[in-house]
């Protein structure tokens, strides 16, 4: 299996070997992916100083349609949980989103996903190039969206 996610132009594909598994009591999925290792935003802060890795936050509203829509298509694709292991990925609900202008970037809409760099600064070069929706570049309606975005 193969995520199509790009970097520097070159193919961040990498074979995986094996199905991703279910984890037990994995309360931060929130139904967005149990085969996911979600953490909170502050661990999710300190895992990235300590690793090669970009966190990927997903910012929602438990009372959002489109987030709605978005949480059935990320639990269901094996893709997208291949692609969970290369970053630190975070998932925050209604009031634990973080606060500050640099979670905004192009407005206040959900869900959005952003990508932070070590230091836990927004990159806001990376966004989705294939939206249909230029006005909102960090929103993705699908799984295939986030693989297919380009990291600079």
């Amino acid at each position: 299996m193969k995520s199509f996610l790009k970097i520097d132009g070159g193919d961040f594909s990498k074979e995986v070997e094996d199905e991703p598994e279910i984890i037990e009591n994995n309360f931060l999925a929130r139904g967005f992916g149990d085969s996911i290792a979600w953490v909170t935003f502050e661990d999710g802060l300190e895992q990235i100083k300590k690793s090669d890795k970009l966190m990927l936050l997903l910012i929602h509203k438990t009372w959002c349609g489109s987030c709605k829509a978005l949480k059935p298509k990320l639990a269901a694709s094996k893709e997208f949980a291949q692609m969970s292991r290369h970053f630190v990925m975070v998932n925050t609900e209604d009031e634990e989103e973080p606060k500050g202008s640099q979670f905004i970037v192009d407005g206040e809409y959900i869900p959005r996903v952003l990508f932070l760099n070590p230091e836990g600064k927004v990159i806001d070069e990376i966004w989705n190039e294939g939206t249909k929706h230029p006005h909102v570049k960090y929103y993705y309606s699908g799984p295939q969206e986030c693989m297919l975005t380009k990291l600079k």
